[in-house]
């Protein structure tokens, strides 16, 4: 959906992904997660995230759907700046993206 919207977008397939990445050196303007990972817990990743200086401040959207056993106010405490439960309503899913990014994403 970002793609289409014409958003760069680097792609990583667990938490640790995500983190190598920052850590050698890209800098994302709005980091879009979900909280069930296959290398380990979405809200650990937040808080690893929100430690950091590069992306202390980028906005963080994070997604799962209900049977995660995760839910948004677990997300939004672990420092999250949005929570969408999926499945994603793409119109809704890019308006909520496009809000943090101050424009369009």
């Amino acid at each position: 959906m970002l793609t289409r919207a014409g958003a760069n977008v680097q792609f990583a397939q667990t938490g640790r992904g995500a983190l190598t990445l920052v850590l050698a050196g890209f800098r994302p303007s709005a980091i879009v997660m979900d909280l069930q990972m296959p290398d380990g817990d979405g809200i650990d990743t937040i808080r690893m995230l929100r430690t950091w200086s590069p992306t202390r401040t980028v906005p963080i959207i994070a997604t799962s759907s209900a049977s995660s056993g995760r839910s948004g106010a677990d997300a939004l405490a672990a420092g999250a700046d949005a929570f969408t439960p999926k499945p994603l309503d793409p119109d809704d899913f890019l308006q909520l993206v496009a809000q943090h990014l101050g424009g369009k994403p």
